[in-house]
């Protein structure tokens, strides 16, 4: 008796669906694809916002560990400049004694400056960087240093140059690798524009300069400001360095990003099988209860009615957990992967 009311049952809804026009079936169609894609759009939503908030976190720790490799490096260079600064110090101290009043003045004013900006570089690198480059080039432009000052211990013209030029040359270009590396690129050319302009005015006083820009040629005129600025080529090169070092930094976060987004969709796929294992193997194990049970009962107990109903049910249930859930979430996972 049950079996024969729910095969009239379904007789009814097959009779119902095909007696429906074909513009009825298509807007019923259309309206359970528009469910199944709105849910597919909730389940991408979500997948996205949680890549987005672990993506976010991610970048956030290499930024962290970005600066505080940055704040190490800046130490350690400040560390071996003061280093190079030391036995200079001792004959600035010696020549404050025994030498010439005035150039070692200004050779102990030179020292003191610049270790001033080394120990203030990890704490403020950017200002410092800037300031480095320009003690470089006001050192470019000022080369009137006796050749001599013998004062005992070792001359103390070449212990200028070597403070006044050397040791400011490494910090510069120590300094226009860094600013590239803190994506400063602008502010490092402009700084070898500055440092261009010292030693072309070096080379010939600037008033020359000014006169050879405005009556030579635009291709003369940079011709002859190239070959007064060709001690450039260690600033050029340590900014390309400094660039070339940020991004391959920038290149290998990437690729650890990607490694981590595919760990975390390999995962994401695991537990979407052991998901539906779990529920399809409840859900059949639920089925196949019900039709042992119902197999087992009169044909007319009411009992044996309710169970071959809840087996459709159930067997709906599963077919739609696969069709409307479980397909749509590994085409997502999909497309992501991909």
């Amino acid at each position: 008796m049950a079996r024969e009311h729910t095969q009239r049952e379904r007789m009814k809804r097959e009779r119902r669906a095909s007696e429906r026009s074909p513009s009825e079936r298509r807007q019923r169609e259309c309206r359970r694809q528009q469910r199944r894609d709105a849910d597919r759009w909730v389940f991408r939503r979500s997948v996205r916002g949680i890549d987005s908030e672990t993506g976010a976190v991610m970048y956030a720790a290499d930024d962290r560990r970005s600066e505080v490799s940055q704040e190490r490096m800046d130490r350690i260079a400040s560390a071996i400049l003061l280093g190079i600064l030391a036995l200079p110090l001792i004959a600035g101290l010696v020549m404050v004694i025994f030498g010439d009043p005035w150039y070692s003045l200004q050779f102990t004013l030179i020292m003191v400056l610049y270790s001033v900006l080394l120990v203030l570089m990890p704490a403020k690198p950017v200002p410092v960087y800037v300031l480095l480059c320009v003690l470089n080039a006001v050192s470019i432009g000022h080369t009137d240093v006796p050749a001599t000052l013998n004062w005992g211990l070792m001359d103390s013209g070449f212990a200028y140059r070597f403070v006044g030029f050397t040791v400011p040359a490494a910090g510069a270009v120590y300094a226009l690798a860094a600013l590239a590396w803190r994506r400063r690129t602008a502010t490092a050319v402009i700084c070898v524009g500055v440092i261009a302009l010292a030693g072309a005015n070096q080379s010939f006083p600037f008033v020359s300069l000014v006169r050879g820009v405005l009556t030579y040629t635009p291709r003369g005129a940079a011709i002859r400001f190239a070959l007064a600025s060709e001690n450039l080529v260690p600033y050029i090169v340590a900014i390309a360095v400094g660039y070339g070092l940020r991004r391959w930094q920038e290149w290998e976060a990437r690729r650890e990003q990607l490694r981590r987004d595919a760990a975390l969709q390999a995962e994401r796929l695991r537990l979407l099988h052991s998901l539906h294992d779990s529920v399809a193997g409840s859900l059949s194990y639920a089925v196949l209860q019900c039709r042992n049970t119902a197999y087992g009962l009169p044909q007319d107990d009411p009992q044996r009615a309710r169970l071959v109903g809840l087996e459709h049910h159930l067997e709906a249930i599963l077919v739609t957990l696969r069709r409307e859930v479980i397909e749509p979430a590994k085409q997502v996972l999909d497309e992501e992967r991909a």
